[in-house]
C-alpha cells in the first residue's frame, strides 16, 4: 500500500484502477480516512464506475460519513439498475440511522415501486414504517403485499402478526 501511495503522489500511471486498488489496500487494514481519500480520488477518474461507487459507499459507511454513503448509494441507485433495490434498501437504512424519517420512508416507498411485487420489500417498509412511528403505512404495505401475492402464505402470516401485535398494545 505504502508503495502504491507513493506512487500515485508521484503521478505514475495514475488511473482509476490503481487508485481503487490503494483504496481497497487502506481499507483492508482499517484505514478509513486514506481509504476514503484514494476512492475519492479513483471516483475523479471514472465518477459513473459501479464498482467505484459500491467502494466509496461502504468505505463511506464504514469510516462513519453516513450523509455521503447515503448519497453514493442514491446516485447507485439511479446508474445500476439491476441493483437498484438493494441500494435503495441502504439508502432507507441509513437515512433511519441518521434520524431522517421523511427521506427514509421515500426511499422505502421507492423501494416498494422498483420492485412493487416483492413480498420482502413490503415486509421490509411495514417494519421500517413500524419503527419510525408510522404504523398505519406500516400495516397498508403489508396489506397491499397480501393482495399483490394473494397465494403467499408467508405474507398473510406477518399481515398477520403485525395486526396482532397493534392490538395488544392498543
Amino acid at each position: 500500500a505504502e508503495k502504491l501511495s507513493n506512487e500515485l503522489d508521484m503521478g505514475q500511471n495514475a488511473t482509476a484502477e490503481r487508485w481503487y486498488k490503494l483504496a481497497r489496500y487502506h481499507e483492508a487494514g482499517r484505514q478509513m480516512p486514506e481509504a476514503t481519500i484514494a476512492i475519492l480520488k479513483a471516483l475523479d477518474k471514472d465518477a459513473k464506475s459501479v464498482p467505484l461507487l459500491t467502494a466509496a459507499a461502504r468505505i463511506q459507511e464504514n469510516g462513519g460519513n453516513l450523509l455521503a454513503a447515503t448519497d453514493t448509494y442514491r446516485k447507485l441507485a439511479t446508474i445500476d439498475r439491476r441493483f437498484r433495490t438493494e441500494h435503495l434498501t441502504a439508502v432507507a437504512k441509513l437515512e433511519q440511522r441518521l434520524g431522517r424519517r421523511q427521506q427514509a420512508l421515500q426511499a422505502g416507498r421507492d423501494l416498494l415501486a422498483a420492485a412493487p411485487g416483492n413480498p420482502e420489500h413490503y415486509k421490509f417498509f411495514a417494519e421500517l414504517c413500524f419503527q419510525l412511528g408510522d404504523p398505519e403505512e406500516g400495516l397498508e404495505s403489508l396489506r397491499r403485499s397480501v393482495r399483490a401475492n394473494p397465494s403467499d402464505p408467508d405474507g398473510l402470516l406477518v399481515l398477520a402478526q403485525a395486526l396482532a401485535e397493534r392490538s395488544r398494545s392498543n
